[in-house]
């Protein structure tokens, strides 16, 4: 299972918690219609109404199930490829959530817990979800749709080529999910370096960063000796350091590339090492979406 599916499949396992959908009947009916989906509902109806009636008579239905109607639907629209409805679903249902939820954020320390595991998970879909006073707004990011649809496929592409490099990026979305931000920003050090360390080549002095020239497209072949030249003249000598050197030279992509290795170590791997960091969750998201579009370049770089 993608990545993205576990999102979306939490963010329905909490939506099916008590209270955060109002339950009464045409409230999906209402959702889904919205977002151009009649057709999903009538699918799904059977796990999106909470009632039956006979006559006047109300009675629970037994296979209403939240969880197992969005999860239905979520899975459908994604392997349809119809992330802007997918996205506009999202959005619907964040603003929909029941009122009564946020009266009870600072009263029930499980429906607060639930209610910030929800925002962070919309937060990796590219949503900000915020609690209002007595109401919930969703703020799409600019090309989040877009978005949504790359990842997808560079998931699809990590299982199917690097298994490995998909583990370590699952774990960090995993560690921010669960508040786990340090953790979060150390995977996706392994994660990026995994993956360049995949295009680096034979050579036995070629590092990760080989691979960051090499798709990157700013080695040739011809300039790998002067790549081993100069690390041997280096030595112990950090291998930033190499990079400030030619600051005004080549290798422009390799250099930011290392910057940002260089940031998620010393917040991540690193991060307690001399002067101690303590990455916010902001940081962590910010390094996550790094990595992210690190790899959808690489992935429509290379192999698209």
């Amino acid at each position: 299972m993608e990545e993205k599916e576990i999102i979306l499949a939490k963010i329905c396992a909490i939506l099916d918690k008590p209270y955060f959908i109002i339950k009464e009947n045409g409230e999906f009916k209402k959702y889904l219609k919205c977002c151009g989906l009649g057709k999903l509902y009538d699918d799904n109806a059977d796990y999106l109404e909470p009632y039956w009636y006979n006559g006047t008579w109300q009675n629970p239905r037994e296979e209403y199930n939240i969880f197992i109607g969005l999860d239905n639907i979520f899975t459908e629209l994604l392997k349809s490829n119809e992330t802007k409805k997918l996205s506009l679903l999202i959005v619907e249902l964040g603003n929909n959530i029941n009122p009564y939820i946020t009266s009870r954020y600072y009263e029930d320390d499980r429906c607060k817990k639930y209610v910030d595991k929800l925002i962070n998970l919309y937060q990796l879909l590219g949503f900000e979800l915020v609690k209002e006073t007595d109401y919930f707004d969703v703020i799409p990011w600019s090309g989040n749709t877009e978005k949504i649809a790359d990842v997808y496929g560079l998931e699809q592409w990590l299982l199917n080529n690097y298994p490995e490099i998909y583990d370590s990026y699952e774990g960090s979305i995993d560690a921010f999910v669960s508040g786990n931000f340090g953790t979060c920003i150390e995977a996706c050090r392994t994660t990026l370096t995994g993956l360049f360390s995949k295009y680096k080549g034979p050579d036995s002095f070629a590092k990760w960063f080989r691979g960051t020239a090499d798709i990157a497209g700013e080695y040739d072949g011809s300039n790998m000796q002067d790549i081993k030249n100069h690390l041997d003249a280096l030595g112990k000598r950090e291998l930033s350091e190499f990079f400030e050197e030619n600051i005004s030279g080549s290798y422009k992509k390799t250099r930011a590339i290392y910057s940002i290795y260089s940031m998620l170590s010393d917040y991540g791997t690193h991060r307690q090492e001399g002067t101690e960091e303590t990455p916010s969750k902001e940081d962590a998201l910010m390094m996550l979406r790094m990595t992210e579009d690190i790899m959808i370049w690489i992935f429509q770089k290379r192999d698209s």
